[in-house]
């Protein structure tokens, strides 16, 4: 069995979870995510029944039944506190406040505490429905001839519209259009695809197997698989000068030019909540007809336009250029966030964020969270998966990566079409309902309800890990959280996407001398002077968190890192805060299979449990003893034997797992005799590979 925990005999501190059983539940959660944490996209969520187990573990002895506890609630966080330091999207105190936990959520960054504070009173929101009815008649209604074209089978109802790039060669001067290929969409595992001539833009469909095009109105050829563009430079089709997209703007002055090149049309009528069939969906090239009336959604918006030529309900907010670590948006020309839309877009969103603005109460907020959601599928960074014919949202990659053929949807159809606004009104009220409705998956399959009984509050602040002083000393029982990792994604860049809306509609109120860029303590990089910087920032916010625990409280987090040197910034974090760990165990963390998924990448997380420790910081480097990392060892050999038969637990996950052993018995956990046998830096310890064969098979570690 694992190492036991020194003192509190919760099943927690054993570590006796059961960690195979809650991997399947936590993998039928990545392929069906709880609905309460749909209404609003965050970066990066740790499972909630992962962390409904932790919780539940927390407060069970060992030997009581932790699945009758998972499943029946437990009243024993009633009148105790959980905290989360970095609270995202607020996973950790949505599950806390389900089981009875007073619970206080904090966060530097105001989309997190927005997206949280709906979370945590979501079972007391009415139901969207009859104000998304109020407002299709008001905006949906006024916008819908800015989505329709004239066809010589008479008027058709939009669903896409395709942009591309334009770029002005440097060499030549010829305009040329940056397509990376000249395929529109694919049946995924079909037979069928859909390609279009450069030239005259007609699109045709053409077996899967065809490589080039003949143009039935043109007569022109071309390749379907190859464009101008490749790995994101372009090629002159007339003079072959190259040039990277990235530098355009640089000698433009200018963010991207776009051309409409073809649509996707309905040819049939759309029926509110009944998705038209692929068979009902047909490509078509644009015209000069969908170019004029492109141009009346611009003029409208113009109408719009104030004294000034500011656009009502349209935030002017620039888009920060010093202390970012993805510089992609200025170097693409764009200075400001409403230049990453383009005018129909800015028409609807302006539209309706002005009907929103008229609404009150807990209907705005519910209608407003929807509409920030709706941002990224409606804005001219989206891109047509054309595999499955669909839209793919901004941040579906985590960057704000650049598409040089974006898609906008029309966005009031309701039943068709992935990020309509009915769409993502729809994911708030799934929201509202589960939190009215909870209910946990069976191990058996399925569904079960649970008899949660939700603590009446939640606190939810806007303020800097590092500076807590709104808590007082020894308030908190119990921290649970997912920190920072040393140069992860800056979520704080991407969020800021959705600031300045959340701003006008009243939902982020502006908070003097805080900016979530600056007070983010994720590190630019993985150089020393990055390695430092974290493990400070770190080291504040966990003494911080040593702070407001009770003396008897445990700090539970979740961690993972590829470099020794991360795992050793965490170390130095943790002893200089005087915060010890009793046990560490993994728990499937990641059940992602998208486009941040890879061969190298850990899906188990380390789960650190520790205590207040008493004494002082230690006085040198970190390291172990002989026996403790033997005992570091052991106990890593015992969760790899352990979850050997899952087919989940990888080398990334033993080279993962291994390390956070290592951290944890170089700040005291795994006691035993003390014998000699020699003392190994932390820092070489990191750089041993983890432990394999009959050592990795051992039935108990040491001690």
């Amino acid at each position: 069995m694992p190492s036991r925990g020194a003192g509190g005999g919760s099943l927690l501190d054993s570590g006796l979870l059961p960690v195979e059983e809650l991997a399947r539940l936590a993998l039928r959660e990545g392929r069906r995510p709880r609905p309460i944490y749909g209404a609003h996209r965050w970066f990066a969520r740790r499972f909630g029944s992962a962390f409904r187990a932790l919780l539940t573990a927390a407060v069970l002895r060992e030997g009581e039944d932790f699945w009758a506890a998972y499943y029946g609630g437990t009243d024993r966080w009633r009148g105790r506190t959980v905290l989360d330091p970095f609270v995202g999207g607020g996973t950790s105190v949505v599950e806390a406040r389900r089981l009875g936990a007073e619970v206080i959520g904090v966060d530097v960054d105001a989309v997190a505490c927005v997206i949280t504070r709906f979370e945590t009173r979501a079972a007391g929101f009415p139901d969207p429905g009859e104000a998304l009815e109020r407002l299709k008649r008001e905006v949906g209604e006024r916008v819908a001839p800015y989505y329709l074209t004239p066809t010589p089978e008479g008027e058709r109802v939009v669903l896409h519209y395709f942009w591309v790039q334009v770029v002005r060669c440097a060499g030549c001067g010829e305009e040329v259009e940056a397509h990376p290929h000249h395929r529109l969409a694919c049946e995924a595992g079909g037979r069928r695809q859909w390609a279009f001539c450069p030239g005259c833009h007609r699109v045709q469909e053409l077996s899967r197997g065809e490589t080039r095009l003949r143009c039935d109105g043109c007569g022109a050829t071309a390749s379907i698989e190859t464009g101008p563009v490749r790995y994101g430079r372009l090629a002159c089709p007339r003079c072959g000068h190259r040039e990277r997209l990235i530098d355009v703007a640089a000698r433009t002055g200018g963010p991207p030019r776009w051309r409409l090149f073809a649509l996707e049309t309905l040819e049939e009528e759309p029926r509110p909540g009944r998705p038209v069939p692929l068979s009902g969906r047909r490509f078509r090239a644009a015209t000069r007809e969908d170019l004029r009336v492109f141009e009346s959604a611009e003029r409208a918006l113009e109408e719009r336009a104030g004294p000034d030529g500011a656009l009502p309900w349209v935030p002017s907010r620039r888009i920060p250029r010093e202390g970012r670590s993805d510089g992609r948006l200025p170097a693409y020309g764009y200075e400001r966030y409403a230049e990453l839309f383009n005018a129909r877009q800015l028409l609807h969103l302006s539209l309706l964020a002005e009907a929103i603005g008229g609404l009150a109460g807990p209907e705005r907020e519910a209608l407003a969270l929807a509409f920030s959601d709706h941002l990224t599928t409606n804005c001219m960074m989206a891109h047509y998966a054309f595999g499955w014919r669909r839209l793919a949202p901004l941040f579906s990659v985590r960057a704000f990566r650049h598409v040089t053929r974006p898609v906008e949807i029309n966005p009031w159809l309701d039943g068709t079409g992935r990020g309509t606004f009915p769409n993502a009104v729809r994911a708030v009220q799934r929201a509202i309902e589960s939190a009215r409705s909870p209910r946990e998956p069976s191990l058996a399959g399925g569904f079960r309800p649970v008899r949660d009984k939700p603590s009446g509050g939640a606190r939810i602040l806007r303020a800097d890990s590092r500076d807590l002083g709104a808590l007082p000393d020894a308030s908190v029982d119990l921290v649970l959280t997912d920190p920072p990792y040393l140069d992860n994604v800056a979520y704080s860049e991407l969020s800021d996407f959705f600031l300045p809306w959340l701003e006008l509609l009243g939902l982020a109120p502006a908070v003097e001398g805080l900016s979530a860029l600056e007070g983010s303590l994720a590190a630019r990089g993985r150089d020393g002077a990055a390695l430092e910087e974290y493990a400070r920032s770190l080291a504040e916010a966990l003494r911080e968190v040593r702070r407001v625990l009770r003396p008897e409280g445990r700090l539970v987090f979740t961690y993972q890192h590829r470099t020794a040197g991360a795992w050793q910034a965490l170390a130095g974090a943790m002893a200089a805060a005087r915060l010890r760990p009793v046990q560490v165990f993994p728990l499937l963390g990641n059940g992602d299979r998208g486009p941040h998924a890879h061969q190298g990448a850990s899906r188990w997380d380390a789960v650190f449990v520790a205590v207040r420790d008493g004494g002082g910081p230690p006085p040198g480097p970190l390291g172990l003893s002989g026996a403790r990392l033997e005992r570091a060892r052991g106990h890593c050999g015992y969760w790899e034997a352990r979850l050997s038969g899952t087919g989940l637990f990888r080398e990334a996950d033993r080279r993962n797992f291994f390390r956070a052993c290592l951290v944890a018995g170089a700040l005291g956990a795994f006691p035993g005799p003390q014998v000699d046998g020699g003392w190994t830096p932390l820092a070489a310890a990191l750089e041993q590979p983890p432990p394999r064969g009959p050592e990795g098979r051992a039935d108990a570690p040491a001690g």
